[in-house]
């Protein structure tokens, strides 16, 4: 007989977090979460070898103001269960499911993004570097400035040239 709980009648939302992740977006309401919470919390676990987070408050999404929230990137110095992460979270605001989160697949374009300068977010509310706030002993401003600097470096050697293959279908070439 099926275990009722297994891992596969899990929605994808709860099997994300039980991923291992080394990079990882921390996503919340600031209602279950306020930022002294989550850096508290940050500070607790071994893992994490830097964040670097910022608080939307200016977002609009369909002609409608978006609940305040905020964003944080955190690096690990190994790879940790995004449910242990949770957990922490959990355990510290005293709400279940107080964040969310996802693993990052480019670090760089996620740090960009903080500030809504990416080219998917170029619509959005910008945001000043004096808004992010980054672990003790980072300058976060000189921090996402590298990012950017990297970011657009990665973007300029991609040619955007869209060509015909062999098959008949469009593909990007790189250089």
């Amino acid at each position: 007989m099926a275990r009722k709980n297994s891992f596969l009648s899990l929605s994808h939302e709860d099997k994300l977090q039980y991923r291992w992740s080394s990079m990882l977006e921390i996503e919340s309401g600031l209602d279950h979460c306020t930022v002294e919470q989550l850096v508290a919390v940050l500070k607790t676990i071994s893992a994490i070898s830097m964040y670097i987070l910022v608080v939307h408050d200016q977002d609009v999404k369909d002609g409608k103001e978006v609940k305040e929230h905020f964003h944080c990137l955190v690096r690990l110095r190994a790879q940790i269960q995004n449910s242990a992460l949770l957990k922490a979270f959990d355990d510290h605001t005293g709400h279940e499911r107080s964040v969310n989160t996802r693993p990052i697949e480019s670090w760089e374009a996620a740090v960009v993004y903080l500030l809504h300068e990416t080219t998917s977010a170029k619509s959005k509310a910008k945001y000043p570097l004096t808004a992010l706030r980054a672990s003790d002993g980072v300058n976060a401003s000189e921090y996402w400035m590298q990012c950017y600097e990297r970011y657009l470096h990665r973007r300029s050697t991609k040619d955007d040239t869209v060509v015909e293959s062999e098959n008949g279908k469009k593909q990007r070439t790189l250089r």
